[in-house]
């Protein structure tokens, strides 16, 4: 998780409004993911981001989307998304879709 934006900007009163902007962007949105990431496993469902799942999987699944930042996430029920086949397996395009894993 990003450090808190407003603790370091009370500790670093001089640090850029664009600096700023952006980290608060990035500790909100992280926020927001923890909290579907919460509301998803006690539904029992799964969120899984776009760039994981085939077009036709986000089609059919579209009405379940949640835009979080510049990343969509899908919010699938836990059955169905064991049977859905993930396109993508590296590491690194893991931390770039879901930034608090």
């Amino acid at each position: 998780m990003p450090a808190n934006p407003y603790k370091t900007l009370y500790f670093n009163p001089s640090i850029p409004v664009v600096k700023f902007s952006k980290m608060a962007a990035k500790f909100h949105n992280d926020k927001e993911l923890k909290i579907l990431e919460k509301c998803a496993e006690l539904a029992n469902f799964k969120v899984l981001p776009s760039n994981k799942i085939n077009w036709y999987q986000r089609k059919k699944h579209k009405d379940h989307s949640i835009r979080i930042g510049t990343h969509v996430y899908y919010f699938i029920p836990s059955d169905v998304a064991e049977n859905i086949k993930v396109t993508k397996d590296d590491e690194e395009n893991d931390k770039q879709a879901m930034p608090g894993m």
